[in-house]
């Protein structure tokens, strides 16, 4: 690593630059421990993630090649392998993302347990970022009682930014992120939230019935119940994956959900899913588990 001379990477003033080699390192680590393949087609940023990870992990730029290499083999438990993953993840998300998907594939979800004649709903929703989407899906459940035949809905929502899951379980938002929610149920703000100084907050009875956990979608499935979800999301995380990340994930994903469950993926993801178990549904991006003869 280097932070002067022609040959780094151009960084922004104030930012370190850093070598190419040392770049190429964090991008190949960002993509065997968390699938992200994509980050080396923008070196500027990588370098500027590294330097996010390295800030957060309280190490020098002089070390960067030491903090890599620890990074491949580390627990998730790392401090350095969290700030890794909260510098590199994208939190991009909103409250009811894609409204339509999300709204058909609650209800189909009542359809399906009512027609087992089982009550309640079991959500699990994976790369949750900052919390909207399990709170969003939590929100359309507990509008429609009626589907779950006043069973429980039970919500988790899992992440590898131990950063993102701290927002998300303090269910603290601005309320300039409204300006980005797309429709949900009628008057969800003040029936589900409450405004204080500028900020949104969940209430009590909404975030008790949703966990937040970390886990890295490529860790071992075995952390979730196998068969255990009525509904299981995935969406807009695997275009970020390369092909044999996506597959891993997928047969992971594949595997939480029930039978007879969903699986849920974003519209661009729906192609890479092949496993002959999935059935595909007539909402784009859905798939049906299918039920044991």
């Amino acid at each position: 690593m280097s932070n002067s001379g022609s040959r780094g990477v151009p960084a922004p003033p104030g930012e370190t630059r850093f070598d190419p080699k040392v770049l190429r390192a964090f991008g190949e680590v960002a993509r065997l421990r968390f699938g992200l393949a994509r980050m080396e087609r923008n070196p500027v940023g990588l370098a500027r993630r590294l330097s996010l990870a390295l800030t957060g992990a309280q190490v020098g730029s002089e070390e960067a090649s030491t903090f890599i290499r620890t990074l491949r083999d580390a627990p998730d438990s790392s401090p350095r392998v969290q700030a890794a993953a909260d510098a590199i993840t994208n939190r991009e998300t909103w409250f009811f993302r894609d409204h339509a998907q999300l709204e058909r594939v609650v209800a189909m979800a009542g359809e399906g347990c009512a027609r087992r004649g089982e009550q309640g709903l079991r959500v699990l929703s994976a790369g949750c970022a900052t919390g909207e989407e399990p709170l969003s899906v939590a929100m359309l459940a507990l509008d429609a009682p009626h589907l779950f035949l006043g069973g429980a809905v039970e919500v988790t929502g899992f992440d590898v930014s131990p950063g993102a899951l701290d927002q998300a379980r303090g269910g603290a938002f601005r309320v300039s992120d409204l300006r980005r929610a797309e429709a949900g149920p009628t008057g969800w703000e003040g029936r589900f939230f409450r405004q204080e100084d500028g900020r949104l907050l969940a209430r009590g009875w909404l975030t008790g019935r949703i966990k937040f956990e970390l886990h890295n979608l490529l860790g071992d499935p075995a952390r979730f119940e196998a068969g255990g979800y009525d509904l299981v999301l995935c969406r807009n995380v695997l275009i970020y994956f390369d092909q044999e990340s996506a597959t891993r994930a997928l047969s992971a994903l594949c595997g939480w959900v029930r039978p007879g469950g969903q699986l849920v993926l974003g519209t661009a993801e729906a192609g890479l899913l092949t496993d002959p178990r999935m059935i595909r549904t007539p909402v784009a991006g859905a798939f049906l588990r299918e039920e044991a003869r």
